[in-house]
């Protein structure tokens, strides 16, 4: 059984991503009966609710159903490593009895592990699942919005005021003040720990940061950073992006709250600012936007790039994990 990713879990339906199929055949049924009365109930011993259906089965019909049970926010948030839980599934006939219990071992990945692709191990195609990292984005985190208001008094008037005032010079005085409070009253420095264990041969996995994790242990690699500052961003109500190719990560944010129907390379650049996270502890802002400009200039185009723009991620439905 593939393993869970309990990061994005909570992104997960249970049509597309099911915990479980169950197949139920009636085979026979006494006379008096037209139909058998099946409930079934899946659950992940001591973390999640019940999933649980019913429905009526005619002598050898047969149906399979999808579950998808769900995670209890507040034991899931303790699974920091790889770990084992037990899955219990139950089919009975309410008419009669239980006629299956079976419990299985399954493994729980930490919740910050990232899970980049995913492999087939028959057609070896692979899926592209780093869109989910909009999940680390966590603009309500308590953390972030103590780290916003720091940075409110590094702005020219004091305030974290979003596009309101319409000025692209407003947006980078905000970005510039979360860049330094990060920098100074933080420390955040270039940590590059990304080991992650437990996702076995068909992912390509790393761990994750999520963005309180990286301001209280005041480090944080290209992704930690980019996750960390895009949920600043986001939480300054500015429209941040992840910028992914490979081996690296960039944060990028739109300079103004209208959105541009040109999609050109030109267009992206002039519209959107990019930053090197990895640079905070060590280059001024303005470096760091340089650099950052310069990676996105010699990488977009090719086929690896991907930028994901935060408002389109919760569009799709994929919203913060906590």
């Amino acid at each position: 059984m593939a393993p869970v990713p309990t990061g994005v879990y909570h992104l997960l339906n249970a049509d597309e991503n099911p915990l479980v199929e169950v197949t139920v055949k009636c085979v026979s049924l006494p006379r008096e009966r037209k139909a058998a009365r099946i409930f079934v109930q899946v659950y992940l011993e001591g973390l999640s609710a019940n999933h649980v259906k019913t429905f009526e089965l005619e002598k050898n019909a047969e149906k399979s159903i999808r579950l998808l049970p769900t995670l209890l926010p507040d034991k899931v948030r303790f699974i920091n490593e790889v770990q084992r839980a037990t899955l219990h599934v139950i089919v009975e006939d309410l008419d009669g009895s239980t006629e299956l219990h079976d419990s299985i071992t399954v493994t729980m990945l930490a919740r910050n592990s990232g899970l980049n692709a995913m492999i087939d191990p028959v057609t070896k195609k692979t899926t592209d699942l780093t869109r989910y990292y909009g999940a680390w984005v966590t603009p309500h985190a308590e953390p972030i919005l103590k780290l916003l208001r720091q940075a409110a008094d590094k702005t020219t008037d004091k305030t974290i005021s979003g596009y309101l005032t319409g000025k692209a010079e407003d947006v980078a005085d905000q970005s510039k003040a979360l860049f330094d409070t990060l920098k100074n009253e933080h420390r955040i420095t270039y940590i590059n720990s990304v080991i992650d264990f437990g996702a076995g041969a068909s992912y390509f996995s790393q761990r994750a940061r999520l963005p309180r994790e990286s301001i209280d242990q005041k480090s944080a690699n290209c992704l930690d950073g980019t996750l960390l500052f895009a949920s600043l961003l986001e939480a300054a109500a500015l429209k941040p992006a992840i910028v992914l190719f490979p081996g690296h990560a960039l944060v990028a944010w739109q300079n103004s709250d209208e959105d541009e129907e040109d999609s050109s390379t030109e267009a992206l650049l002039r519209d959107w600012s990019f930053l090197e996270t990895t640079m905070i502890g060590s280059k001024s802002f303005e470096e760091a936007i340089k650099f950052g400009t310069r990676q996105v200039e010699f990488e977009i185009g090719k086929p690896d790039f991907r930028m994901h723009k935060l408002m389109d991620l919760r569009l799709a439905g994929i919203y913060p994990m906590e």
